[in-house]
């Protein structure tokens, strides 16, 4: 198998790199739009080339600019991490990344105005001076000195499958006065979202048992005030301070109708959900250039956040009269705590240094209880402290051996402590109360070496050599709530992040004629501690197994279809091939790993102009099937083809009309799992199930302007 894949990966590198070398295209021929910087990796797109498409804020024209879209949707699906980090988005502002997490660069590009665009650099590779280190691409945006007063907005309605249509929008206030720009904002975000759920049971014989029935109607609800102020002291110090308020609503019913095949009997009951949260932060950085050599910065966050989330179920009896099931009460309160200092050291043009050291600390208080009202009073309620205590060190080098080579090495020091308490109560007929509590420590050393080189101004050569350590997300240390079983389930104490040690070598080819690039990457994952599905005491939850590997290939490209009479038109476009391997908890037995597809892709069409004042785009994405196993049951999930779509149309005096549609192919996916009468590997089967999730399509219309 190993030398199987070995010659398949062989064999794909060998064919994309020729395919890659087969489109030649000559440097002098580049798009008169795109001003070559001095370096080849990087692309300078200014207001020559973006203004024709009359954007109104960043995000319009970051979906014109060519490389720009996968990273745009790479980043919508990434999962936001504590503290700052060496990473960070690969999306910079003046080549400094966005000091917050509320407020954050996914909100940026919708709040800041294309006017105050100076220009785009799209930047290819490792290069010294930067916030984060990158071993793709990094957009950067240059805003321009003087940002003159003027208000962003938007108005507008949205709507799914019988469910009535609510308004949203925005307003964004932006302006400068001498060396203080500023900027406040308010939003309102809503998703209406109505998932079917079709479940057939059979038995282990395969006969027909049971058919539930199920509709959940969501109302998910947003509203974020946030402002932005930055200060230039001097043209060598400067600061930046954001803040934010936001309030989320979660509004959900969830009906089931529950049919018995053998006496055709049926029963129902009603879930209701009641969750609403409350978070504000307070962010901000100052940087001091002492000289030309020597420079100073700190970052910071305070985020706080208390949360009362309600659940409970209403039993629908035969008569139509109701009777109150089971409730699930669970209030909690998180904050964050994050300082970041560096200094960085340019010791000449080819050698810099950037250092520093990182505090993060991390709170979750919750009581959560389980309140089950019939037959026998059952009660339990638990009492959850914990608190992470994060410390990290880092240096990074940066060699410029030449403009075409770069080298970068980092050693990352990583300390953290983990505190946990949790104190159990359990009435029924009697009364029982626990408490326990544990204390472990974590620490990594984290290596990282980067080397770029530019074969030419087309082509370019990434090597990348990394180990990555996973974040424990606290949440893993409450327990968790099996609405299926109706009973909460145990945690795993011992939990440890999970270790990569991650090895990739990028080839990237740019097409001058068609204005993009394909960009292959093979890899390879060694993993220890991966973290998966694992049994416990009395059920399963997260664990680690103490190695797995996974190993691939991701393909990017992005090109434009003038060369065959569509003009304005852009592709963008990733695919992703992957294997795994891991010794299944459960069984022993070499597996592949849990909740990862054999294969993944996205494409976006984005069309500009194809009827006067209109432009157009399409996302496409799906993957393959995923495995899954739990105590008693072994499953996979398939998903089916998804689909969005926006039109945008331009009236005049600056106002432009815009439909969204999301879930256009109802975003079905299915589980089908085998259910056993306890521990699977020790049981035999109970029944089967085939479980269907459909959700309908979601529309929102919006008007938008600015003056």
């Amino acid at each position: 198998m190993k030398r199987l894949f070995t010659s398949r990966l062989l064999k794909l590198s060998v064919v994309a790199t020729a395919l890659t070398l087969f489109f030649n295209s000559q440097a002098s021929c580049a798009n008169d739009d795109v001003s070559n910087n001095t370096a080849a990796n990087i692309d300078t797109y200014d207001e020559s080339f973006f203004t024709p498409f009359s954007p109104q804020n960043l995000r319009d024209i970051l979906e014109k600019i060519p490389g720009a879209n996968n990273l745009l949707l790479a980043m919508n699906n990434n999962n936001e991490t504590r503290g700052f980090g060496s990473s960070g988005e690969q999306i910079l502002i003046n080549r400094q990344r966005v000091s917050g997490k509320g407020n954050s660069i996914k909100s940026e590009i919708d709040n800041i105005q294309a006017k105050d665009v100076d220009y785009i650099e799209l930047i290819r590779g490792s290069v010294s001076g930067l916030d984060v280190q990158s071993n793709g691409l990094i957009i950067n945006v240059m805003l321009k000195d003087d940002i003159s007063t003027a208000v962003l907005w938007n108005i507008g309605v949205t709507k799914t499958d019988s469910m009535q249509g609510k308004p949203l929008g925005s307003l964004v206030l932006s302006g400068g006065e001498g060396d203080l720009t500023y900027r406040f904002g308010f939003e309102r975000k809503l998703y209406p979202t109505k998932v079917k759920i079709n479940e057939l049971f059979s038995s282990a014989d395969n006969e027909p048992t049971k058919h539930y029935k199920r509709v959940r109607k969501n109302w998910f609800r947003e509203d974020i005030f946030s402002n932005k102020l930055s200060y230039k002291h001097s043209n060598s110090t400067s600061m930046t301070l954001n803040s934010m308020y936001k309030k989320i609503y979660l509004d959900s019913d969830f009906d089931s109708t529950y049919i018995q095949l053998a006496d055709n009997t049926t029963t129902a009951d009603n879930l209701t959900f009641d969750w609403g949260l409350r978070e504000w932060e307070i962010s901000g950085d100052i940087s001091h250039k002492i000289n030309d050599k020597h420079s100073l910065k700190l970052l910071f966050i305070e985020n706080r956040s208390k949360a009362n989330d309600q659940l409970w179920q209403t039993i629908i009896n035969d008569d139509g009269s109701t009777t109150a099931g089971y409730q699930l009460p669970r209030l909690y309160r998180e904050s964050e705590s994050v300082v970041r200092g560096s200094w960085k050291y340019a010791l000449d043009k080819q050698h810099s240094f950037d250092s520093g050291v990182e505090l993060a600390i991390n709170k979750l208080d919750e009581n959560l209880q389980f309140i089950d009202s019939q037959d026998d009073v059952y009660h339990s309620t638990e009492l959850n402290d914990i608190k992470e205590t994060r410390y990290e060190g880092f240096s990074h080098y940066n060699y410029s051996i030449s403009q075409a080579t770069n080298l970068q090495a980092s050693l990352v020091y990583e300390y953290s402590k983990l505190d946990v308490a949790t104190d159990f109560s359990l009435q029924t007929d009697t009364f029982e109360q626990a408490t326990s509590g544990s204390t472990r420590s974590f620490n990594y050393l984290k290596p990282r070496i980067n080397f770029r080189h530019d074969l030419s101004d087309d082509i370019q050569l990434r090597t990348n050599l990394e180990r990555t350590v996973s974040q424990l997300r606290l949440n893993d240390f409450v327990p968790r709530f099996n609405r299926e079983e109706q009973r909460l389930e145990e945690t795993n104490p011992n939990l440890r992040p999970e270790v990569r040690d991650e090895l990739s070598v990028s080839f990237e080819r740019q097409f001058q004629a068609t204005s993009g690039s394909l960009t292959l990457t093979p890899y390879y994952h060694k993993i220890t501690d991966l973290i998966v599905e694992i049994p416990l005491v009395s059920y399963s939850g997260e664990g680690n197994v103490d190695s797995a590997k996974e190993y691939g290939v991701e393909l990017e490209t992005d090109f434009g279809l003038d060369v065959i009479g569509l003009p304005n038109t852009m592709i963008s476009a990733s695919y992703t091939w992957r294997d795994t391997n891991m010794r299944d908890p459960f069984t022993g037995q070499d597996n592949k790993i849990a909740r990862l597809s054999d294969n993944e892709w996205q494409v976006k069409i984005n069309q500009t102009g194809p009827i006067e004042n209109l432009d157009w785009s399409m996302t496409l994405q799906d993957r393959g099937t995923s495995p899954f196993t739990r105590f008693d049951y072994t499953s996979t999930l398939e998903y089916k083809l998804w689909a969005s779509m926006e039109l945008n149309y331009k009236l005049p005096s600056n106002l432009k009309l815009t439909l969204k549609g999301d879930r256009l192919l109802s975003r079905k996916t299915r589980n089908i799992r085998t259910r056993h009468d306890g521990l699977f590997t020790e049981n035999g089967i109970s029944q089967y199930e085939d479980r269907r999730f459909e959700r309908s399509p979601r529309f929102t219309l919006l008007l938008s302007g600015q003056f």
